[in-house]
């Protein structure tokens, strides 16, 4: 096609509303969103190809700590990189055969490094209690909280349901994952391509199921409406995580936006954090791979991001 790819957006983003929005100064904010809603389209659709196709794998077996596996793509639960362009991956043997769960490993080191999380699920059912159990951790890790590796407490007196704990037990075994869907296919993860998009969408999800901020809700929502439609139906996940009566007000949050033909919340905020003081110096790595900055990068953005959260529209 000429002029290189076309991006699909939004049937609400008309070329008239993306020039105002970058006549008011959010230039970088809509091309950082149109990024991730592309990015985000072409894994929904491969995903979902993939679960109808089934196409079979002949998975790499490596020796009594692994067996074959069938269909799919496979994400290693120790760093998050997909399976794909000849990688074969391995599974933990316990899980596979005592309840037929495929938890899969791109090499022994990530295996080995994610044995701690693991273990405290290792060839259970993942049952109210023992999802309840895995993340208790998050009461004794302020560290990892606060760098968004673990989800945290619950605060404020807000009661969290078996679903959003079974969620949390998802995310703080894969900390580079963003949302995990549970469709009939089984969980399928929806990781952000872009660094800081990644970073205040984690921020959200953490706030969210910490309190049950029904604005967070509302960000986590608009960031991937498109998985609404999905079969085993986000919007239905979502009720039964955080409530009938929250998502409801995220979802009235959320429509009172692409009403007024604004940004997404999620974009909004993203665009108010770079154009503060304290983000405006991460504008040049706003847009790269989450793991492309250092830890040391990420950390100090991290610090100054949590430093900022309470200031969001």
């Amino acid at each position: 096609m000429e002029g290189g790819p076309t991006s699909y957006l939004h049937p609400d983003w008309t070329k008239e509303k993306i020039e105002r929005l970058e006549n008011a100064g959010h230039v970088a904010g809509v091309q950082i969103w149109i990024a991730v809603r592309d990015s985000f389209l072409v894994y929904f659709l491969y995903n979902t190809i993939s679960s109808v196709v089934g196409i079979p794998r002949v998975i790499e077996s490596d020796g009594d700590e692994s067996t074959p596996l069938h269909r799919g793509t496979r994400i290693c639960e120790g760093c998050g990189d997909r399976e794909g362009n000849g990688a074969r991956f391995s599974v933990c043997k316990i899980c596979n055969e005592n309840v037929s769960r495929q938890v899969a490993y791109c090499s022994r080191i990530c295996q080995k490094s994610d044995w701690p999380n693991h273990k405290k699920v290792c060839g259970k059912e993942l049952t109210p209690g023992v999802v309840r159990n895995a993340t208790c951790s998050t009461e004794a890790s302020p560290i990892e909280v606060f760098f968004l590796t673990q989800m945290g407490p619950a605060r404020d007196g807000y009661t969290r349901s078996q679903a959003l704990l079974r969620q949390m037990q998802f995310l703080e075994a894969v900390p580079f994952c963003s949302y995990v869907f549970f469709s009939p296919t089984g969980p399928r993860r929806f990781k952000s391509p872009v660094f800081i998009t990644h970073l205040v969408f984690r921020l959200a999800v953490q706030t969210a199921m910490a309190t049950g901020d029904e604005r967070c809700i509302a960000a986590i929502l608009g960031t991937i409406p498109e998985v609404q439609d999905a079969p085993g139906g986000f919007v239905d996940q979502l009720i039964e995580e955080y409530g009938k009566a929250r998502v409801s007000v995220a979802m009235v949050a959320m429509q009172a936006r692409v009403d007024m033909n604004d940004l997404p919340i999620m974009g909004q905020w993203i665009v108010e954090f770079l154009e503060s003081k304290a983000g405006s110096q991460y504008a040049k790595i706003a847009s790269e791979p989450p793991e492309g900055p250092s830890t040391e990068v990420t950390q100090k953005v991290i610090t100054d991001l949590r430093e900022w959260w309470p200031r969001r529209s």
